[in-house]
């Protein structure tokens, strides 16, 4: 605990974020200070809630499916809901340069980086909350040492009695000061939960099942982080001498390989064995393909590129901006053709999120903050608990993540996500165990021995 903690027992919070874990964590957080926040997980909610409740200060989070933040401050205001001086603070993964300002001009107080961190929340509470409703005690108190059962999810959590540890581990055993096991590895599969997590030495991952009701959505977000010096994601291939011809179902490619995360790919074997435009294809640093289509062509895919380096980065390029003799050069060792891309160097692709993808079905998406650290999303369509959406969701998904490029991947019924050799993602209404289409590679991190081997159950 802080030497000085913020106690505010009386104080009325409102908490609006659509991530369940998210909300969790803020509640445990907050529960340190001896609040009990008011939690709602979308901006009509929100709404609702400020017409019968006043709060005194409000956390907004912007990215949300429907009403964003931005818009629900705006309705907030035009409805003239707002006591005048209430603080609302917008909650965000969009951390780069100008982002504060940038709310700030929205109509926003202030802003508050995501994961959320214990001196920053109180810094904000000490900041905007009512002084009468604020006091300070000395070495911290009851309430601080049992925040930890309100957030954690495993019971082998380092004990540290505070939010702040815990939510470094994020629901891990204890982790060293890189954010990786010393030793040894663990696994978690949580299907009714929707948590899926992996960590090990060099390599953490977590996987959590998103849901909305309104549009009824079901999207699965990937968040890794690879120890430096460690291999990144990389495509994993059904027969490297035999590509396009050999193709395997995805979570049967991870269980041959012992890949502990794949999402499909470009799926540029198909357009291969058509001897159609196939784009700029490297799959460990061999060219398979160069013809591509000119840039912002009206064909989808236009066939952008998505490189992967040898250092762990990743970057995304226009159809014919690079050559693959050029991207070899630079260090390339994997390049994905399908697009468009959707973020570069921070900012969304706004042209092409007009252009292409706009139809809701099944996507995929892939994305890096920094190197070493990653996002892979998967959203289900088509069926009765989601009914898909344009290339777009995904790109703002990304876009609140942090990510400063992202690319989209092919979606339809090839779209797939698979963790320790299990398909995550649903194809039908039926609950039946069916596989995405098979496909010559995936994209895909880590490797593990306890991956389901090719005979272990679906």
């Amino acid at each position: 605990a802080s030497k000085n903690t913020l106690i505010a027992h009386d104080a009325n919070v409102l908490v609006v974020d659509d991530n369940d874990m998210n909300l969790k964590v803020a509640k445990g957080l907050m529960k340190r200070c001896g609040i009990i926040p008011e939690l709602v997980s979308s901006g009509e909610e929100c709404i609702e809630k400020v017409k019968n409740n006043k709060s005194d200060i409000i956390f907004l989070d912007h990215m949300m499916p429907g009403m964003d933040g931005v818009e629900t401050l705006q309705e907030l205001k035009e409805q003239e809901l707002l006591p005048e001086g209430t603080p609302v603070i917008v909650l965000t993964a969009n951390a780069i340069s100008g982002a504060k300002e940038r709310y700030i001009e929205s109509g926003f107080t202030d802003y508050l980086a995501k994961p959320i961190e214990v001196s920053a929340l109180e810094n904000t509470l000490s900041a905007y909350l009512p002084k009468d409703k604020i006091s300070y005690v000395s070495g911290g108190n009851e309430e601080a040492e049992n925040t930890e059962a309100e957030v954690k999810t495993d019971e082998n959590t380092e004990p540290a009695g505070t939010a702040e540890v815990v939510l470094k581990g994020n629901g891990f055993p204890y982790l060293n000061e890189t954010g990786f096991l010393d030793e040894g590895e663990y696994v978690e599969e949580n299907p009714e939960e929707g948590v899926w997590r992996y960590a090990g030495t060099d390599l953490r991952i977590e996987v959590l099942r998103q849901q909305t009701e309104k549009p009824k959505l079901t999207w699965y977000e990937a968040e890794i982080w690879c120890a430096e010096g460690s291999a990144g994601p990389r495509m994993i291939l059904a027969d490297q001498d035999a590509w396009p011809r050999v193709t395997e179902f995805p979570y049967k490619l991870a269980r041959k390989t012992d890949t502990v995360l794949a999402v499909s790919g470009d799926f540029a074997h198909l357009r291969a064995q058509q001897k159609a435009r196939t784009g700029v294809i490297i799959r460990g640093g061999q060219v398979l393909s160069e013809r591509t289509w000119k840039a912002n062509s009206s064909h989808f895919p236009n066939l952008d590129c998505l490189a992967l380096y040898a250092d762990g980065d990743m970057r995304v390029f226009d159809s014919d901006e690079k050559t693959a003799e050029e991207l070899l050069a630079e260090g390339a060792v994997d390049v994905l053709s399908f697009g468009p891309w959707l973020i570069r160097d921070g900012a969304l692709n706004e042209a092409a999120l007009k252009k292409y993808g706009k139809s809701s079905a099944q996507r995929v998406a892939v994305g890096m903050a920094e190197k070493g650290h990653y996002f892979f999303m998967m959203l289900e369509g088509r069926i009765a608990r989601s009914r898909g959406a344009g290339i777009s969701f995904l790109a703002e998904r990304m876009l609140e993540k942090g990510c400063t490029v992202a690319f989209n991947l092919d979606g339809g019924q090839t779209a797939s996500i698979v963790f320790m050799g299990h398909q995550l993602c649903k194809m039908d209404n039926k609950n039946r165990n069916l596989s995405s289409r098979r496909a010559a590679d995936i994209l895909g991190v880590g490797h593990s021995d306890r991956v389901a081997g090719t005979e272990d159950p679906w």
